[in-house]
């Protein structure tokens, strides 16, 4: 499948995606630390804030009614405490459609 093609069906998924708000360490031992790495951020939450930007530049605000970009305060990396966070349980518990 050509990248267009590949990009394009990204652009119509319905996707949710959780940062914690003190996902912040740059010495973090497994975050990926290669050069194509650190361009994307310093950090997670800084990688995931890069990645909305391209997203909302990339497919424009028609994206908004699929995707959604949500902080979670308080969390670092953790999964367990961004998904039980109310950003977390909205997604798990809300019709995507």
């Amino acid at each position: 499948m050509a990248a267009e093609a590949i990009a394009k069906r990204y652009g119509e998924r319905f996707v949710f995606y959780l940062c914690g708000a003190n996902d912040t360490d740059p010495n973090d031992a497994t975050m990926g630390k290669s050069c194509g790495a650190m361009m994307q951020g310093r950090h997670r939450l800084e990688r995931m804030q890069v990645f909305a930007a391209y997203v909302q530049q990339k497919y424009g605000a028609s994206i908004n009614r699929r995707q959604s970009f949500a902080v979670v305060p308080g969390v670092g990396h953790h999964g367990r405490g961004t998904m039980t966070a109310p950003a977390g349980l909205k997604f798990l518990f809300t019709p995507l459609r």
